[in-house]
């Protein structure tokens, strides 16, 4: 399994479920929050494998960029916690 990858994925497909439930996914402390977990256990599984930390926050830094400028799209606010909250733990690790 490419859990770099795998990474990629679940970040990707955050805003597109910010997007379907008209932003409760974001809000919501079980689902989000799991998620969120779902993330960071990916990025564990890729570190024990002999990946890089740095790799990791790499794809975050990218998200990061790509959302910093999209002052109009409507859940900026929870996709930006969400990536951040992500870093700060992703560095922790």
């Amino acid at each position: 399994m490419n859990y770099l990858e795998d990474f990629e994925r679940h970040i990707s497909l955050y805003d597109g479920m910010l997007i379907e439930t008209g932003g409760s996914f974001g809000k919501g402390k079980l689902v989000g929050d799991k998620y969120e977990g779902e993330c960071l256990e990916i990025a564990r599984k890729y570190i024990l494998a002999g990946g890089e930390k740095r790799e990791l926050l790499f794809v975050i830094d990218n998200y990061i960029l790509l959302y910093k400028d999209g002052k109009e799209w409507k859940f900026l606010d929870l996709e930006m916690s969400f990536l951040n909250r992500l870093k700060e733990k992703t560095e922790k690790l």
